[in-house]
């Protein structure tokens, strides 16, 4: 009959839950019914949007969950307190890129995050794309869920309208829901070979001997075996805890999925796990447990403001290497899915259409009611569904049993589909999640205000509690004490008047009724810890056995508290956190101090690790320094200090180089030596650069380029060589603008004194002092015709070939002025003296041959040496000839001279001579 009523309970629960499942398909969740279920939802910042997008797709309780925890709390924490902006540039990374993998309660959501803004462009909050499946596994529908959401990013990136988001979306939608339709496809879940796991062991990133996965073991704190005691170290009693690891894989996918499946291994089923993956970076980051803000803080960190555990040189203990080797044989042995029954009970891992062994109908009496209790459950669910149908309700998945005769063979295998019809929300339950999620965006600063004002109500409730318990007990004991002492006195006076034999019996009763007292009394002393009161109640009943055992308890207890007590003393705080401690006050001190000291360690270790000596100077550092761990930190803590100080002290007084080489040989990654060695860089660059333009400067002063050259000297404004430099070339500038402005005046004396400077050779002096020296000559050359006779005539035909500007100075001006009064007085002598006429005619007569040179008419001396025309002209010849003899024949008539002498009659012979020939 038990074997029958064990039986028959699983399957009236099963028909419940059937029953529950067809009345109201929104009351549980796929894993529950067996039928694999797709929901995509978007949240976050989109232009679309002034403010948050009010929730697209938020149909499942584990979306919201993830939403408030990542999201809300989470990335909205970290923004609000200011962590990232506090954050120096090379520790920040800043802005959104990653995707995410989360696994809790039989979920696995596949995310992608990205920098967004909203229409009133705030682009402090990304946009976040996720897929909520249920009842598939992590590696079937993880890389297609990405590869959709990859998709729909670039849709939501393309476009500002809010509509659009929102049809785009529901596409999504269905594009995933169509994996829904081939279970066989579902089947065939990717399992990650033994091969790809074997190469994440032994990859390099994780260092030799695998020392980096021993590192993340320690900081997680797993020494024992976290998965059969329901915790993990850190993570036990709900608190989460973030580990930054390296990827340790080939591709951001395919090392989400190993180091999910390796903490799968090492951590409890019950416990959530999320592991983000940032674009462009070696590393992710995996949270195990409830996430909290500050656990997001990673988002945008830096490995320099939080380091990957793997590259932490902890002090690893012993037993960590055991422990390693039980998970990697753990995680090397992959196991086929657990089984899912014909009735639709969830499948492990997510998998779906499963094959079953099904035991004999031999192997257990009650067994064979099952077929038929499930018949009858199939049968009225179908017509409970035919009833919904009609009443306008959606059709719920039903599942197509295929099974062979259970007494031929094991085999039964389920398979589930889901019409597509069956698949679309109704509108109603749509715009109802719409409604509730714009509801709970709206009240999030609310709700956080009153979870922080309940977490401290239940922290002074806690305490309330504590300390009435702790009254409680004392009471308690008080009133037995007290009631044992009364009783103790009631038999004194009852043996005084009762007889022997009466006496006897009530004696054994009273011990009887003592002894039972004295077991409570010490096993409440004993949970209490109180080992002196238990011990002084034993000593009272030796050889019982009762006492005897809670002796050697107190002596299991009392070893274990001295052994923990030495752990303390050493400082070794994760062999305290990760042991089972009993819940005894003396214990909880133990634990307590263990805890404080480790979060004082802690946190000395992350400044030295960022180059923050200050904890060498806390008190309560100092406090712990004999201990092993602190006594180490310390010592290091110093020895760096010192180098510190010694950079400093080299920076301050101005030696680059020495600071750059003395920060070399220090190799420290740290932010103060870093930033020293970026000053003596720095510094370095700069000296550099000042001798180069130094020397570019002094290269263009010697050219004569003073402009570019007192441009570099501007730079360098202070600088004695600067400084004296531009002085110079102000020198030689002025110099050169007082020669130009001499040269331009015609005044030729500065030329002496120009000789005698070092810069004439630079080319502007140069070609100044050649310009002057050719005029200078000039005017040399053209004041000695003022000494010859008519000179004035020759010196206004050199003084034409000069330039408008040279002949403009001064000193040839005055000859300009000379020759030109010379011509006015010859104009004026020629009107009343025909001498000029006769000193042409002269030499027209002895040209053709009408006087003789040697004649004694014959006076000037360009007469006698002109030179006869022998023949006859042409006619060009004697146009010209005619021209010059026309000429003369006017001149004298406009003299009256034309008839005085022979003029005339020379005037006709040449004429005749012009045209007829000599």
């Amino acid at each position: 009959m038990a074997e029958v009523a064990g039986s028959a309970q699983p399957a009236k629960a099963m028909s419940t839950n059937f029953f529950k499942k067809l009345i109201n398909p929104g009351g549980e969740s796929s894993v529950q019914s067996g039928a694999p279920r797709l929901v995509l939802a978007a949240f976050g910042k989109h232009p679309g949007w002034n403010d948050h997008i009010p929730g697209l797709g938020m149909e499942t309780e584990t979306l919201a969950n993830l939403k408030q925890s990542l999201y809300v709390t989470g990335i909205g924490g970290r923004i609000d307190s200011g962590a990232w902006k506090a954050l120096d540039a090379e520790k920040r990374l800043e802005g959104f890129d990653h995707i995410f993998l989360s696994l809790r309660d039989g979920h696995v959501i596949t995310g992608r995050m990205f920098s967004s803004e909203d229409g009133l462009h705030r682009r402090e909050y990304p946009m976040v794309l996720c897929v909520d499946s249920e009842g598939m596994s992590t590696g079937f529908i993880f890389p297609k869920a990405l590869s959709e959401l990859d998709r729909l990013r670039d849709m939501c990136k393309a476009t500002s309208s809010a509509e659009q988001v929102a049809t785009e979306c529901r596409m999504a939608q269905d594009r995933l829901r169509e994996l829904l339709a081939d279970p066989l496809q579902q089947m065939t879940s990717a399992t990650i070979p033994v091969e790809a796991r074997s190469q994440f062991l032994d990859h390099c990133d994780l260092g030799p001997d695998r020392v980096g996965l021993l590192r993340a073991l320690h900081e997680l704190g797993v020494t024992g075996d976290a998965t059969r005691k329901g915790t993990s170290g850190k993570v036990a009693n709900g608190i989460s805890h973030h580990l930054r690891l390296p990827l340790a894989a080939d591709s951001r996918n395919g090392s989400l999925l190993l180091w999910a499946e390796f903490f799968r291994c090492a951590v409890s089923a019950s416990l959530p796990l999320l592991l983000i993956a940032r674009a462009g970076v070696d590393w992710l980051d995996v949270i195990i447990g409830e996430p909290v803000s500050d656990d997001l803080f990673c988002l945008q960190a830096s490995p320099k403001a939080l380091p990957l555990a793997s590259q932490i040189p902890y002090e690893l203990t012993p037993e960590l290497k055991p422990r390693l080797q039980e998970l990697q044989t753990k995680f090397l042995e992959i196991k086929s899915p657990q089984v899912m029954t014909g009735l639709g009970t969830r499948p492990a891992s997510g998998q779906v259409g499963t094959i079953v062994d099904a035991a004999p109908a031999s192997k257990s009496k009650g067994l064979g009611i099952l077929p038929i209790v499930g018949g009858v459950v199939l049968v009225a669910g179908v017509g409970v569904w035919l009833l919904m149908t009609r009443r306008g309700s959606p059709p719920e998945a039903k599942p197509v049993v295929i099974a062979t005769n259970p007494e031929q063979s094991k085999v039964a295998v389920v398979v589930t589909s889901q019409p597509a019809a069956q698949i679309k929300t109704n509108d109603a339950v749509r715009e109802a999640a719409r409604i509730k999620s714009e509801a709970e965006t709206k009240q999030l600063a609310e709700e956080k205000r009153i979870e922080e004002a309940k977490v401290k109500a239940e922290q002074q409730a806690r305490q309330a509690n504590r300390l009435a318990e702790e009254k409680k007990v004392a009471d308690a004991r008080a009133a037995e004490e007290a009631r044992l002492k009364k009783s103790a006195a009631e038999k004194i006076v009852t043996n005084a008047t009762t007889p022997v034999e009466t006496k006897n019996v009530e004696d054994a009763k009273a011990q009887a009724l003592a002894m039972e007292t004295d077991v409570n009394l010490a096993r409440t002393a004993l949970a209490q810890g109180n080992y002196e009161r238990v011990t002084e109640i034993c000593q009272k009943w030796p050889g019982v056995e009762q006492f005897q055992q809670l002796a050697q308890t107190i002596a299991v207890e009392t070893n274990q508290l001295r052994q923990v007590k030495e752990l303390l003393q050493v400082g070794n705080y994760a062999a305290i956190l990760t042991n089972r401690l009993p819940d005894k006050a003396r214990f909880k001190e133990v634990l307590t101090s263990a805890v404080a000291e480790k979060k004082i360690l802690d946190q000395a270790s992350e400044e030295f690790a960022k180059g923050d000596y200050a904890f060498l100077q806390r008190a309560e550092v100092l406090d712990l320094q004999a201990k092993p761990p602190f006594q180490k930190l310390l010592q290091a803590g110093g020895a760096e200090a010192d180098q510190l100080k010694q950079a400093q002290q080299l920076q301050s007084s101005n030696q680059p180089q020495m600071t750059m080489d003395f920060v070399s040989k220090v190799k420290s990654q740290k932010q103060p030596f870093v930033k020293i060695q970026k000053w003596a860089e720095g510094e370095l660059e700069r000296i550099a650069r000042e001798q180069g333009d130094s020397q570019s400067a002094k290269s263009l002063f010697d050219k004569a380029e003073y402009g570019a050259a007192l441009e570099l000297c501007g730079k360098y404004s202070g600088i004695a060589a600067f400084d004296v430099l531009a002085r110079s070339i102000g020198e030689e500038q002025k110099a050169l603008a007082a020669d130009k402005q001499a040269l331009a005046d015609g005044d030729y004396s500065f030329i002496s004194e120009l000789e005698g400077r070092g810069y004439k050779t630079k080319k502007p002096f140069a070609d100044l002092l050649s310009n002057a020296r050719l005029e200078q000559r000039a005017l040399l050359q053209l004041s000695a015709f003022t000494n010859q006779a008519n000179g004035w005539a020759v010196l206004r035909g050199e003084l034409n070939k000069q330039s408008a500007g040279v002949v403009a100075k001064r000193p040839f001006a005055v000859l300009d002025q000379w020759a030109q009064k010379m011509a006015r007085e010859d104009e004026e002598r020629k009107k009343v003296d025909p001498s000029w006429l006769d000193d042409r005619l002269e030499v027209l007569l002895v040209q053709f041959k009408v006087l003789k040179a040697s004649d004694s008419r014959i006076k000037t001396l360009a007469a006698r040496q002109a030179k006869t025309i022998d023949g006859a002209l042409d006619l060009s010849g004697q146009a010209y000839f005619l021209e010059i003899i026309n000429k003369l024949e006017t001149e004298y008539k406009k003299g009256g001279w034309l008839d005085k002498g022979e003029r005339g009659k020379f005037i006709k012979e040449i004429r005749d001579r012009i045209n007829y020939g000599n």
